[in-house]
């Protein structure tokens, strides 16, 4: 008898007392064998796994260029906020330094002199009213609730506008000038009867240059333009070397600076926070420790001419009714003619992470407030909102966009807004500063 073992060895059975094993066996090697395939060589790729491999690297490749615009987005994106940045805490240490913060150094953008280049501004702020200079600032007067700092913009609008000329005191540009708020739509209603001017509260300011004077473009652009945005002038051979180019003194030909790209500027907000902070602003007043919001806003490549919006063309400064929804929604409409047209000029070239003005009026206390906000998302197209707001019958036709930034805003003053859109706001900041005027020290 034969056992297959795990060895790979027959043990057979030879009977008792003649096994090797002490175990009446003997064993054999076993007869089985292990049976090999040769190996089989191949003498290519089949056409499959060359197809596979180029779909493999054709995607590859696009997944890898896809980064290169994104990353350049970001790249931009992360250029403008270092440079915005930088630019508001140079434009709050030129506040302080020059004494920005001194009412009585402002002057109206009246201008008066139709000549080009010769600015004739005679309205000083702190003289506007000099019948009753203790006056000037109260809360039923002309004069002003908050104001705009913004010597380009003052000098670059045309003296030859045929707009009436006060339109160019008023921020934004054109802003209702001359019209009551008071039961009106686009305005501010209801607001306390006697506590608010019945012009439009916001009046841009500029500075003096020499007497009678107020600054031009080229005076502005030292002081509310970045001019360390280099410009590079790239041959058109390939071979030769970038160049940057000189200003030069047109009368002796020296050379000045170096020429800058200037797509940076800024302006300056003023908001007094209370109604003491207002009456604060008039010489006479004597009412010291008010403060101010003063919110610096860096644009980019900013259209500095003032323009309002018309049919077809939207302006450089746009105001449009808005309504608080919730704290951090807003909806923007045509309290005139409920126009989706209207909306859609509005915020023509307006992109989330741009910066917006909110203004309205505080229904308790009578107090003009404005604040700037940044733009989360937006509606892509004007629709109906099935909500009827204040001072249109109907259905808003308008836009919600989401914001943050600005602070809260009073819950029971969430009707009757205005909006100021300036496309290329990219950056805010915002300060509580005291007047900078030897009489407020």
């Amino acid at each position: 008898m034969k056992w297959l073992v795990a060895s790979g060895w027959w043990l057979e059975n030879c009977g008792p007392g003649t096994g090797d094993w002490g175990l009446g066996m003997r064993t054999r090697h076993s007869t089985l064998t292990t049976h090999h395939s040769p190996l089989t060589t191949r003498s290519g790729i089949t056409l499959i796994e060359i197809l596979i491999s180029m779909f493999v690297l054709l995607f590859g490749l696009m997944g890898v260029a896809a980064i290169f615009p994104v990353a350049s987005h970001y790249l931009v994106q992360g250029d403008q906020k270092d440079r915005s940045d930088q630019l508001a805490n140079n434009a709050f240490a030129e506040i302080e330094a020059r004494g920005f913060m001194d009412p009585h150094s402002w002057y109206y953008a009246d201008h008066m002199d139709a000549t080009p280049n010769n600015l004739l501004d005679n309205y000083p702020v702190g003289t506007k009213v000099t019948a009753s200079p203790t006056g000037l600032f109260t809360l039923g007067s002309d004069a002003g609730h908050a104001f705009a700092i913004d010597p380009l913009g003052s000098a670059e609008v045309d003296p030859n506008d045929p707009n009436p000329s006060s339109y160019r005191a008023y921020f934004p540009y054109g802003a209702l000038d001359g019209l009551p708020w008071p039961n009106v739509p686009l305005y501010f209603p209801p607001v306390p009867p006697g506590t608010l001017s019945t012009l439009w509260p916001v009046r841009r300011v500029t500075f003096e240059r020499t007497t009678g004077y107020v600054l031009d473009t080229n005076k502005a652009e030292t002081t509310f333009r970045l001019r360390d945005d280099l410009a590079v002038e790239l041959p058109d051979q390939g071979d030769r070397p970038a160049m940057q180019r000189w200003s030069v003194d047109n009368t002796t030909g020296n050379l000045l600076a170096r020429q800058y790209q200037g797509d940076y500027s800024w302006l300056a907000t003023v908001v007094p926070v209370d109604n003491n902070a207002l009456l604060g602003l008039q010489p006479a007043a004597n009412l010291d420790g008010g403060l101010y919001d003063v919110s610096v806003v860096v644009f980019y490549k900013r259209d500095i001419v003032p323009s309002a919006s018309a049919s077809g063309s939207p302006g450089s400064e746009r105001l449009i009714a808005a309504e608080f929804l919730n704290q951090g929604e807003l909806l923007i409409y045509d309290a005139n003619s409920n126009d989706p047209d209207v909306v859609d000029a509005a915020v023509d070239g307006l992109r989330a992470t741009n910066w917006i003005c909110v203004m309205g009026v505080n229904q308790i206390n009578g107090q003009f407030m404005m604040k700037w906000y940044r733009i989360l998302a937006m509606d892509e197209d004007s629709e109906d909102m099935q909500y009827s707001p204040a001072g249109i019958t109907g259905n808003a036709i308008g836009r919600t966009l989401m914001v943050s930034e600005g602070g809260a805003w009073p819950s029971d003053s969430w009707q009757n807004l205005q909006v100021a859109i300036l496309p290329g706001a990219i950056h805010v900041q915002t300060r509580q500063m005291p007047l900078s005027c030897e009489c407020c020290q």
